[in-house]
């Protein structure tokens, strides 16, 4: 279920970006750009096509016993949708959503009652008496978010 979404969400976005600049207008851009900054972005762009994850989520990873390189969003979802949504900064955290849905976000957070990201985070996506009620389901949420 996860990776239709994952490929419907790809669709979507490949669609939006392809309407936003078009043929004429991406040429444009790239016309501007100097031939290392377009390698640069060509090389990033492949990496995050097939599965890697962008640069600017490279610092969520520090406890991660394997190297960033190897983390995939297919393989590895549940970890890189808890290290955005726990610590990511809001560029980070946009990342997640426009690469896969403010409403899978939304769902997979639902699904873990959480999923162990701190009350001030869940906040953005549920109410405040869904919250507490999540906390009051598992006790060891409310001990880890009052320590």
């Amino acid at each position: 279920m996860v990776a239709m979404d994952i490929g419907r969400a790809a669709a979507l976005l490949g669609r939006r970006g392809g309407l936003a600049g078009g043929r004429k207008g991406g040429l444009a851009r790239a016309r501007r750009l100097a031939p290392t900054r377009l390698r640069e972005i060509a090389r990033e762009a492949a990496r995050v096509r097939w599965g890697g994850l962008p640069e600017k989520l490279r610092p969520l990873f520090w406890t991660h016993p394997t190297t960033f390189e190897s983390l995939t969003l297919n393989e590895d979802f549940d970890l890189i949708f808890y290290q955005v949504l726990a610590y990511g900064d809001v560029e980070q955290r946009a990342w997640l959503v426009e690469r896969l849905g403010a409403e899978a976000v939304r769902a997979w957070l639902r699904q873990r009652h959480g999923g162990g990201v701190p009350a001030a985070r869940l906040s953005e996506w549920f109410e405040g008496s869904t919250i507490r009620r999540w906390q009051r389901d598992n006790p060891g949420a409310a001990i880890w978010e009052n320590r």
